[in-house]
């Protein structure tokens, strides 16, 4: 889902790659997090090949129930038929997962 131009931009500037976040899920596979996920807010707007995804996602810590919120956005472009991920925009508020 992820195009090979994937880009990632946090608050203190450009995240992890394509090549990196696959490096670093394949290690963690099938295991669970330590914390839970909800997405709310979420508006999508579609412009003929390309889809945004505007929403809040809530994280929550399983050991001791701190929550953060991420404003995030995806921008998605057809590509061949296929959806793929080009660009994602998050800020973190109330980090307090730790």
């Amino acid at each position: 889902m992820l195009a090979d131009d994937y880009v990632n931009l946090l608050p203190r500037g450009l995240g992890s790659g394509k090549a990196e976040i696959l490096s670093a899920i394949r290690p963690h596979a099938g295991q669970t997090p330590p914390y839970t996920t909800e997405s709310e807010n979420m508006h999508i707007f579609i412009f003929g090949d390309t889809a945004v995804a505007a929403y809040t996602k809530i994280y929550t810590a399983k050991e001791n129930g701190n929550v953060a919120r991420e404003d995030t956005t995806h921008i998605f472009q057809k590509d061949h038929g296929d959806w793929k991920l080009k660009l994602c925009r998050a800020t973190l508020h109330g980090s307090d997962l730790e």
